[in-house]
């Protein structure tokens, strides 16, 4: 496959054409719009529950035809006279197999908030994805191929929505040729700061594309302040604060059963999650410490190289790959200490699941983390030697935090609140 950027100058719209020799050009071709008095699910809330088995859904995913029980309604307000919006989140590419990162995990919980807190919201999921099913799930063709026509998709053009959601990747720029705004949520400024350590994709998709299309978003959240200040230098527009959420569902952690002499590191095999101390960390702490490490092999000289990495240190380090979220709360709640000596992070889930479980925390003494991690995280400099990092990670390990602290700062992060926040600036948008 071939592919590459084209941008009108009068339109100022960024088309990708992605050419496939067996099946042929994308075509951006113009579809006629569904009339505007047709809506998906815009009865009363009151009215969901005898209207139930007319919601739109697809609740296999996979079916050959995920757009058979979609039903339209008419636009118009609730019964307390509010306006009531028809939400689309793509999850195309946050849904294909195998990726679980941060990102994903943030997009997916985000929509099952979103559906809790506005039933006309639907999701896109690519249909060989077995993570997300229920209510207003919808099936199409997933990959880069089937992020890049949802827009033109039968699907997308049934639902007709009055915003289209992207919490993970940027939208197709298929999308902005649409009527519906786009609502999009950038995690971190990576790709401009350090993007030399993405490959050529990363950088064209997260980069390039995004730069070009970001103006032409109707909103632009990140999950941070921190972030959302930086993201608007870069891209020359106000950028809103949205915030973030534990990516997997703490309630159904195991007991914990610590003082196994356990450190655990999550995040992609990258080169910003300086793995390197982490691996010089295991060597420097006594026997029996053990360091246990999740996450994907993503990019970068690390990736390429992480085997040989992993055998000169396998007496101390396990690693475990892509864990599924059952695998990684027993992690979390078998170590002593979570450890993360990244060099930049947008927001650093991981750190916020492990505090809200409990875990003590050493982290990297950079700016993010000293406002996302616990007032119980001890704070290393990246010059730290790997001796005293593991001084500090045993002293660390010692001390755990009181219940009280931990049920304190777990309740600051709720993806209610997120979904409230983002369904209340769709809506806002929209009266305008």
């Amino acid at each position: 496959m071939q592919a590459w950027p084209l941008l009108s100058g009068r339109a100022g719209v960024l088309l990708l054409c992605s050419i496939d020799e067996s099946n042929g050009p994308v075509q951006a071709r113009p579809h006629p719009a569904p009339p505007r008095n047709q809506r998906i699910l815009r009865q009363p809330v009151s009215t969901l529950e005898a209207d139930r088995q007319e919601m739109l859904h697809c609740s296999a995913i996979g079916s050959n035809s995920c757009t058979e029980r979609v039903h339209l309604r008419k636009a118009g307000p609730d019964i307390a006279g509010k306006l009531t919006v028809a939400i689309a989140v793509d999850l195309v590419l946050a849904t294909r197999p195998n990726a679980s990162t941060g990102i994903e995990r943030y997009a997916i919980n985000l929509f099952k908030a979103m559906r809790e807190h506005a039933p006309d919201t639907v999701a896109f999921v690519d249909r060989r994805s077995t993570v997300l099913d229920g209510p207003n799930v919808i099936a199409v063709d997933g990959g880069f191929r089937g992020w890049l026509a949802l827009p033109r998709s039968q699907a997308f053009r049934d639902v007709d929505c009055d915003a289209l959601v992207c919490p993970a990747f940027p939208s197709s720029p298929l999308a902005l040729l649409g009527k519906a705004p786009v609502f999009r949520i950038i995690h971190d400024d990576f790709p401009w700061t350090r993007g030399e350590a993405m490959n050529l994709r990363g950088r064209f998709l997260f980069k390039h594309c995004e730069a070009a299309m970001a103006r032409r978003y109707g909103d632009v959240m990140a999950p941070t302040t921190l972030m959302a200040d930086s993201l608007s230098a870069i891209l020359h527009r106000p950028v809103g604060t949205i915030g973030n959420a534990p990516g997997i569902d703490l309630s159904l952690a195991p007991a914990p059963d610590r003082g196994q002499a356990q450190i655990i590191a999550v995040g992609t095999i990258e080169p910003r999650k300086n793995y390197d101390a982490v691996l010089d960390l295991a060597e420097a702490l006594p026997a029996p410490w053990r360091v246990q490490i999740v996450g994907r092999r993503g990019w970068g000289p690390i990736a390429e190289t992480w085997d040989s990495r992993l055998a000169r240190h396998e007496a101390r380090v396990e690693w475990h790959g892509h864990a599924s979220d059952a695998a990684l709360l027993g992690l979390y709640q078998s170590a002593d200490c979570f450890v993360s000596m990244s060099l930049a992070e947008g927001f650093n889930m991981p750190l916020v699941e492990a505090a809200s479980l409990g875990l003590p925390v050493v982290c990297s003494d950079i700016e993010i983390h000293r406002r996302v991690a616990p007032p119980w995280a001890r704070f290393a400099p990246l010059s730290i030697s790997a001796a005293d990092l593991a001084a500090i990670v045993r002293e660390a390990a010692a001390t755990p935090p009181s219940a009280q602290d931990v049920a304190h700062y777990a309740h600051a992060f709720s993806w209610g609140g997120i979904a409230q926040a983002l369904i209340g600036r769709i809506k806002a948008a929209r009266a305008k």
